[in-house]
Formats: C-alpha cells, structure tokens, sequence
C-alpha cells in the first residue's frame, strides 16, 4: 500500500539491491515490475548487478540484465558488475 520501492537506506541501498544481492529472482522481478530501478546505484556507485555478480546470483543477474540493467556500469571503484 504506497511502498516506496526505490527507498534508499542511510548507503543508498535499495530492496532492489538486496534481492539481487541475495539471490531472490522473485523478489527482484516484483520490485521491477514495481518501478524499480534496475540502475540505481548506491553511494559507492553500485548497481543492482554489481551485487547479483558479486554475490554469484546469475538468475538475478540474467534478469537484471533482460530489464536493462547496464553492464559496463563502473561502482566507485571502476569495477564493472561482469
């Protein structure tokens, strides 16, 4: 009811990030459907699929990257999620 589903905790993180970060892909295809923002990033500059990769999520990560999720994104670090 009104969830706000690009809210951002006190890092910039968002439920968007913690499903892909966790390997929820149904989660994460709910909060897309919802409006989230597969290219949000978080005061490091990471991305939903900078978490998915990292964590080794691939069906979030597959999915991220359907939505449009950018691949070549750089987190703050330089590093690209693949």
């Amino acid at each position: 009811h009104g969830a706000k589903v690009n809210a951002r905790n006190k890092k910039g993180i968002t439920p968007l990030h913690y499903a892909a970060g966790g390997g929820y892909k149904e989660v994460a295809a709910f909060l897309i459907q919802r409006g989230g923002d597969v290219n949000y990033r978080d005061d490091g500059k990471g991305t939903p699929l900078h978490l998915a990769a990292r964590e080794g999520n691939p069906a979030v990560a597959e999915l991220l990257i359907e939505k449009g999720a950018e691949i070549n994104a750089q987190d703050q670090g330089g590093d690209t999620p693949l």
